[in-house]
């Protein structure tokens, strides 16, 4: 493998087949992982119904109309992210998942995943502290 860094672009190297990597790419997939995980972890014990602890399949359901809420959008990028990225392969059962996974590289960038996933943490973040704020007053 060959490093490159060259001013003004990002740190990214080559192997044998030509093809670029990013080491970016990697941790944002990262987050994108936790996201998924954090998301399925707090889904069956919040009593909150929000938007981004939607099950995969109402998500799926979320993304077939518009309008398409913002982070309707932004989590179905993360969950499209990272199945993408980790599996290495585009499922056909679940179609409009499966067909926004399909379409993820050529309609958002890496910036794009990015952002989702701050606006995922972001949300959850919020959902987290709000619970967190109410069991205080309950013990209160």
């Amino acid at each position: 493998m060959s490093r490159h860094t060259t001013k003004g672009k990002a740190l990214s190297t080559s192997g044998p087949s030509g093809q670029r990597y990013h080491p970016w790419k990697t941790l944002i997939a990262d987050a994108a992982m936790r996201l998924d995980s954090t998301r399925e972890v707090l889904r069956p014990i919040s009593n909150k119904n929000s938007l981004v602890l939607m099950k995969r399949s109402d998500l799926e359901r979320g993304l077939q109309g518009p309008p398409v809420p913002r982070i309707v959008k932004a989590t179905a990028i993360v969950v499209a992210f990272r199945d993408s990225y980790l599996h290495g392969e585009i499922a056909t059962r679940n179609a409009p998942l499966a067909d926004f996974r399909q379409k993820l590289g050529a309609i958002y960038s890496l910036f794009d995943v990015g952002m989702a996933c701050l606006r995922v943490w972001t949300e959850l973040y919020k959902l987290c502290m709000r619970s967190i704020r109410e069991d205080k007053a309950q013990t209160a």
